[in-house]
């Protein structure tokens, strides 16, 4: 096992904002294909997997795993923002 891997399988919310790989050529999508199981396997174990950016996104949708991870956003940066707690003038509409 890689050691991204298993640093996904340890954490209680592991996220991904980045494919491994060249993913669109089969040659080499195993990384790409490798993290995204684990994280698969972290969610089946409880934990709380959020994937992000427009890139991580497609690889989830190129293998219909969107309903096996807690959220999925096309939005990389941002959601590592909002992770972090910053407040976005997106977001800010919507907290009044």
């Amino acid at each position: 096992m890689l050691a991204n891997e298993s640093r996904i399988l340890m954490s209680n919310y592991p996220t991904d904002h980045r494919p491994a790989g060249v993913f669109e050529f089969p040659a080499f999508a195993r990384g790409s294909k490798d993290l995204l199981d684990a994280n698969i396997e972290a969610a089946a174990r409880g934990a709380t997997v959020i994937v992000g950016g427009g890139d991580t996104a497609t690889v989830v949708a190129n293998y219909n795993a969107e309903d096996q991870l807690s959220h999925v956003s096309t939005g990389g940066g941002a959601s590592l923002e909002l992770l972090e707690g910053k407040v976005r003038n997106s977001s800010q509409s919507h907290t009044h």
